[in-house]
């Protein structure tokens, strides 16, 4: 008979407490929130200059949001304030870093992401323009100079042709250097067999 006492007092002890705890926990306090998450950086590579807008996609990012810049060894190279979107966008520009691997970390009042790794690179310089030399105005053209000797030498042992007759007849006579020729009609016949014939 002493074990129902007991157990009643039991059970109202646990209500009594469970009560309390009610009356202490306010009806509209927050749930505790999970810590951001980086899920995307697009694009995946920044200048070492700087500037380079990014745009991080994740979960749990509010107004508290900071993101800071490691280098691969862990040394924190820069902290930005970015603009926040909603709870899963959020947009920056990159600070200045060194080249190579680098890596982003989101931090806000629910704790602190993994960190997002991406690729600094240096800006390529532009190329140089070179300058084309440009002809000087005042240069002529020049012709292979040709070899005037060997054409004068032809020339002058050339044999030099005569065509000489009676303004009325049947027959020229043609002087090739030594040689004398009779053309008759169409026949042409050599000085030599001309004073052989008429011997």
């Amino acid at each position: 008979m002493s074990r129902r006492p007991t157990c009643r007092a039991a059970i109202s002890a646990v209500i009594a407490a469970a009560a309390v705890l009610l009356a202490a926990t306010p009806a509209d306090a927050e749930p505790v929130s999970a810590p951001p998450v980086i899920a995307t950086v697009s694009p995946s590579t920044v200048s070492t200059e700087g500037g380079t807008a990014l745009d991080v996609l994740g979960a749990g990012f509010d107004a508290s949001t900071v993101l800071t810049f490691y280098d691969a060894d862990g040394t924190a190279l820069a902290i930005v304030v970015p603009t926040v979107l909603d709870a899963t966008e959020l947009t920056t520009l990159s600070p200045a870093v060194p080249a190579g691997e680098i890596f982003l970390e989101a931090q806000n009042d629910s704790g602190i992401s993994a960190r997002y790794p991406v690729t600094a690179v240096t800006p390529d310089s532009e190329p140089t323009a070179t300058a084309s030399a440009s002809p000087d105005p005042t240069t002529t053209a020049t012709t292979p100079a040709t070899d005037t000797a060997t054409a004068t030498d032809t020339a002058t042992t050339a044999p030099a042709l005569a065509v000489t007759g009676p303004a009325t007849g049947s027959f020229l006579a043609i002087t090739v250097g030594a040689l004398t020729a009779l053309v008759v009609g169409a026949c042409l016949l050599s000085a030599r067999s001309i004073r052989s014939r008429t011997r």
